[in-house]
């Protein structure tokens, strides 16, 4: 029995290995070139599209038979913009012989040097890579549908199998171009190498591919599904990781129906320098953030793209965000809820590059980010940075030719004191005070905006803005304030704001503001010098320029300052933060020597402002127990420079009488260095007004030290206020030149000579 088994076998083996090598002579004897037209019209009938072989059809030399086409091309459908889905210039198909005997064709490996390969998404959304067989093979598919239909599911992939079997295939110096009209989008992928190695079409494939995609290097590796699944369009896995430009991903997942590109589902974690580099692949402006790390969760359904529990940092902030994306193909519908942490603001500078954020925090935001129609909308807000609060909602309106922004934002507390310089910038002495840097007025025209802001407190380094309501409109060029109200040390602020910069080269500036019932014991700068006075104020002012300096040189306007009952404390007292200032109605007020401190009647500060000149004709009035103060003059805003004049009066009563106290006492030279200069009784006799001075011959009356009749009555603050600098009709047109006058900066020894004088 061995012996017949035995006997048997061999039998077989030497049947088997006959027929093999037959089959090998016959194959290598067999001219394929005379069946090339039978192959072209076979592939026609299969795939609908026009197939050609331009060169001839050979055996290579090989123990294992290979076929070797040359210049052979595979046709698109008529709607396509290229004649050619697939073109090559050589292709190698190495198959098995014995596998033949049943009738099943095994190709062991399919090699394309040099392809050419054009996929293409027409506007309707069909694919040239799905086939439609032509009416004349309808019948031959329909009755091979119906056959495959006979097979249980269990044993189809069998079934569609034991027909065809692909284990190897290898591409070299490829060109795959894909266009798809639908979305506007081209992509061109260089393909250095490719090889994909299975054991068969029902069998997982492994995979690796060298390439560039619009230019940025592609190497990736990995495994999929078995390719059957693939060509029956059934649900496809996919595992690989690889390196992206500057970027390295790796992908866990699955496409339900691989072909249409659709039902995606995949574990995603991709890291990258910066998202710009992804600008060849989206035709998307991305800005340069990074580094980027991110993992998500992402499927796709209905053309909609879901992102769940996605994880990322971006520089030093860390992001969560769980949404969707309506309409992948044109990144847009987008609705997400997003959470952003950081330890500190300035760990933010690396994306918005920005080197001048403060260090505080840490930073909370959370937000919905929704888009519709060219508009991003940011609802929802819940911003915590540190000490401050915001929330509200945002929108961005893209339209084609600028932005337009619209905010509602409320607050219990804005801390800006991390924002503002620690010490304020020091003028140069007997240099400009005003910038002649240009201002940034021509970005006012880059988007329109309206603007809603409500803080509880606005926190500054000094001092604290309460109850502040801010609407802000900005359209064309033209910046408004609809309302600006606000408390400030128990005083009441309100105003308006309006800048028009809708045309090139000149902008226009006006402002208006109120402030009523200011308490200066409780700015913080103040609460040791000064009790009581409360203080109002109302400012008018409007120019036009380029820069602060060209502004104020052609201001016009008011400015009025008046002051009620209070104590001044402190022989240090500052008056508008300008020591020569202070240091001079110091001089002017001294201290009683039976009372801790000045008692304050009354202070006004009125002046007038014409192109640029600001003056004042007895509108600079101070009121104590002790005397009176009345001062005029001018403050050049053009050349930056002061001429005031300052006189006292004592009260009888009180130890110092009106005799005994300097006639007038100026201010002069630039804003950024003035200096106190004393005058005499002789300069007030020629009899001319301050408005005719200012406004007829500029510094002719500063320059004479004439003030007309310059006395000081019994109410000085009641004439302050009601001071008035009419334009004069009189025209003038020199300058008088005066004799010059010793002058002498503030310091200890000249207010004591001064304080010499009223003593």
């Amino acid at each position: 029995m061995n012996k017949l088994l035995k006997a048997l076998f061999f039998v077989s083996t030497g049947i088997i290995i006959l027929a093999a090598v037959l089959l090998t002579v016959a194959v290598q004897t067999l001219d394929l070139n005379h069946y090339k037209k039978n192959i072209i019209q076979l592939v026609k009938e299969e795939t609908g599209r026009d197939f050609e072989i331009n060169g001839e059809i050979n055996l290579a030399q090989s123990l294992i038979p290979t076929f070797i086409i040359s210049d052979a091309s595979f046709g698109n459908p008529a709607w396509a913009s290229s004649k050619y889905m697939v073109k090559v210039d050589q292709l190698e198909v190495q198959f098995a012989l014995l596998p033949l005997l049943t009738r099943h064709v095994s190709v062991n490996k399919i090699n394309l040097n040099t392809p050419e390969i054009f996929l293409e998404t027409d506007k309707s959304g069909n694919h040239n890579w799905l086939f439609q067989q032509k009416t004349a093979s309808k019948g031959k598919a329909l009755s091979r549908k119906n056959n495959e239909a006979n097979v249980p599911p269990a044993n189809r992939q069998t079934a569609l199998s034991a027909t065809f079997d692909v284990k190897e295939v290898s591409i070299r110096n490829g060109q795959l171009s894909y266009k798809n009209s639908k979305n506007k989008i081209r992509h061109s992928i260089k393909i250095e190498h490719f090889n994909a190695v299975s054991n068969g079409t029902s069998n997982p494939m492994d995979f690796a591919l060298i390439a560039s995609v619009n230019g940025l290097p592609l190497d990736i590796s990995g495994n999929t599904g078995p390719l059957l699944q693939l060509s029956n369009n059934e649900q496809y896995h996919m595992n690989f990781k690889g390196e992206f430009g500057s970027s390295d991903f790796m992908l866990t997942g699955r496409f339900e129906r691989p072909l249409d590109l659709e039902g995606f589902s995949a574990r995603v974690n991709l890291g990258v320098d910066s998202l710009s580099q992804f600008r060849r692949l989206t035709n998307y402006p991305l800005p340069e953030y990074g580094p980027l790390q991110i993992s998500a969760d992402i499927s796709e359904k209905g053309g909609i793209l879901f992102v769940n529990d996605l994880r990322g940092s971006l520089a030093e902030m860390n992001i969560n965000a769980t949404g969707k994306i309506k309409y992948l193909n044109k990144l847009k519908g987008m609705d997400f809820k997003l959470k952003v942490k950081a330890n500190r603001l300035s760990d933010l500078s690396k994306i918005i590059k920005y080197n001048n954020l403060p260090r505080v925090g840490p930073l909370n935001l959370s937000a919905r980010v929704t888009d519709d129609k060219n508009v991003i909308k940011f609802s929802g807000i819940d911003m915590k940075l540190d000490k401050s609060d915001l929330k509200g909602n945002v929108e961005i309106y893209l339209k084609k030719t600028k932005p337009y922004i619209t905010a509602s934002l409320d607050s219990s507390m804005l801390d800006l004191s991390p924002f503002m310089p620690k010490k304020s910038p020091k003028n140069v002495i007997g240099g400009k005070v005003f910038s002649s840097s240009p201002l940034p007025f021509a970005s006012l025209n880059k988007i329109d905006a309206h603007l809603n802001i409500n803080a509880y407190r606005i926190k500054t380094r000094r001092d604290n803005f309460d109850k502040v309501h801010l609407k802000l409109a900005l359209e064309n060029g033209r910046l408004s304030s609809k309302k600006l109200k606000a408390t400030l040390a128990g005083g009441s602020i309100d105003g308006k704001l309006n800048i028009d910069a809708s045309r090139p080269g000149k902008t226009w500036v006006n402002g208006l503001i109120n402030v009523y019932g200011l308490q200066p014991s409780r700015l913080s700068n103040l609460h040791n010098d000064i009790s009581g006075a409360p203080t109002d104020m109302n400012i008018r002012l409007n120019g036009t320029g380029k820069s602060i300096a060209e502004i104020m040189g052609n201001m016009n306007g008011k400015v009025f300052v008046k002051v009620g009952k209070g104590t001044i404390k402190s022989e240090k007292f500052k008056i508008l933060n300008s020591e020569i200032i202070s240091n001079a109605v110091n001089t002017l007020l001294p201290l009683s020597p039976d009372k801790p401190g000045r008692e304050l009647i009354c202070a006004v500060m009125n002046f007038e402002i014409n192109d640029g000149q600001a003056a004042t004709d007895k509108g600079i009035a101070l009121s104590t127990e002790r005397m009176d103060v009345v001062g005029s003059g001018l403050v050049n805003l053009k050349d930056e420079t002061l001429n005031i004049g300052v006189k006292p009066r004592g009260k009888e009563g009180f130890g110092v009488g009106a005799g005994s106290l300097a006639d007038l006492v100026r201010i002069v030279g630039p804003l950024s260095n003035p200096h106190i200069q004393p005058d005499g009784v002789a300069a007030f006799k020629k009899g001319l007004s301050v408005g005719a001075a200012v406004f007829t011959g500029g510094m002719s009356l500063i320059a004479q030290g004439i003030y007309g009749a310059f006395t000081i009555d019994n109410d000085p603050c009641g004439t302050a206020i009601k001071s008035t600098v009419k334009k004069a009709e009189v025209k003038t047109s020199s300058v008088d030149k005066a004799a010059p006058v010793k002058t002498s900066k503030i310091n200890h020894s000249s207010s004591d000579r001064l304080l010499d004088m009223f003593n």
